[in-house]
């Protein structure tokens, strides 16, 4: 349950550099790293549910 915690805040703090322009220029970071980080993440939470049997 920390785990999908954990991802769902990198999400959430990844999801809000990609979307709000000012705080991108502030960490001076690209979009496209973001992206994938954010379906890597993603990606990542789905194995884990699937492979914990999280929803039986």
């Amino acid at each position: 349950m920390i785990r999908l915690i954990v991802i769902l805040l990198i999400l959430l703090v990844a999801s809000l550099l990609i979307f709000n322009k000012k705080f991108r220029e502030a960490f001076t970071l690209s979009t496209i790293p973001l992206i994938v980080l954010v379906v890597g993440l993603a990606g990542y939470m789905v194995y884990y549910m699937i492979s914990t049997n999280y929803f039986s």
